[in-house]
């Protein structure tokens, strides 16, 4: 039988920045209310998650395409080695940040459109975007199937002459990546996320968590059957910690204007600010929490009244 591969739907370059030692890292279980230390290879990976059925690579693309393409070539080659030298840039940013704390510091826009393109890049890579684009797309087949065998039996066609790529049925990494990951559709929701209001906050210490669901939406305004592929929805704001030392909200221009005069604006925050931020993440996390500091006895207080753990609806 042929190994299984981890595939990371967290880059490991990412979590990185939250481990102790480059390698090793805190973690806290909501599911079993466990503490532990591991290492970052394992954690947040899904065997063979990216990996594509070797029967539905056509013949004409074999010399091109192979069961580990999409893992190997587009993740691993392109969009994690783009983001961990990135990463080192900002690290080596932030270290003459800190030590200048120049409370008027712009962060460049440059930057921000990095930023933009890999929180909507890990936004739809985690296996919950999975779950929710086939859905989708299933649900969109069946209906054009329904739309077919309809025009068949009212106009006397074979239902043959009628089928075409998007009633096929597919498989589920090829739905979730031609879905959500081309390039048109990337930067058309980067572009939007750049032209909002960005603050930048920075913290003294590596105090800043991260977790399964790093991304946190949330909107002022409810908003009924909100489609989850949709990060700039009226009143949005979009928290990520990018590093341990730093973390990065997007306010919708419209809704908050008066936020402006700050847009971009590197802030240094205290640990209130920094117990407040880990909070939510802790809430908004699916099942576990991540960080170069052993913060256990702060989870273990956070249950509820009946002891059990706090999870956010998504």
């Amino acid at each position: 039988m042929r190994e299984y591969t981890k595939h990371h739907y967290i880059p490991q370059c990412y979590l990185k920045n939250f481990s102790i030692d480059g390698k090793g890292i805190y973690v806290y279980n909501k599911k079993n209310s466990k503490s532990y230390c591991t290492s970052i290879e394992n954690i947040f990976f899904e065997k063979d998650f990216y990996s594509i059925d070797e029967e539905l690579i056509p013949d004409y693309a074999k010399d091109r395409v192979r069961r580990e393409s999409i893992e190997h070539d587009y993740f691993a080659n392109q969009i994690e080695s783009q983001f961990s030298r990135f990463l080192d840039i900002i690290n080596s940013v932030s270290a003459k940040l800190m030590e200048s704390k120049d409370i008027l510091t712009a962060f460049p826009v440059e930057y921000t459109e990095n930023i933009a393109f890999q929180i909507v890049i890990q936004y739809f890579r985690t296996p919950e975007a999975r779950k929710y684009v086939v859905e989708l797309v299933d649900y969109i087949r069946s209906v054009v199937e329904t739309l077919i065998d309809c025009n068949a039996i009212m106009d006397d066609i074979e239902r043959e002459q009628l089928k075409f790529d998007l009633i096929k049925p597919g498989n589920e990494v090829l739905d979730h990546c031609c879905t959500c990951f081309k390039p048109q559709v990337i930067k058309s929701i980067v572009d939007m996320l750049q032209n909002n209001i960005w603050s930048i906050y920075f913290s003294a210490g590596d105090c800043f968590v991260t977790s399964d669901s790093p991304i946190i939406i949330e909107r002022e305004i409810p908003t009924k059957n909100c489609d989850f592929l949709s990060l700039n929805l009226p009143s949005t704001n979009i928290t990520f910690p990018l590093t341990s030392r730093i973390l990065v909200r997007i306010w919708d221009r419209e809704y908050y204007k008066q936020l402006e005069p700050f847009n971009r604006i590197v802030r240094f925050v205290n640990d209130e600010f920094v117990r407040v931020e880990n909070l939510r993440q802790y809430v908004w996390a699916r099942n576990q929490v991540v960080s170069s500091i052993d913060y256990s006895d702060f989870y273990q207080k956070l249950k509820n009244e009946k002891g059990k753990e706090v999870f956010c609806k998504h």
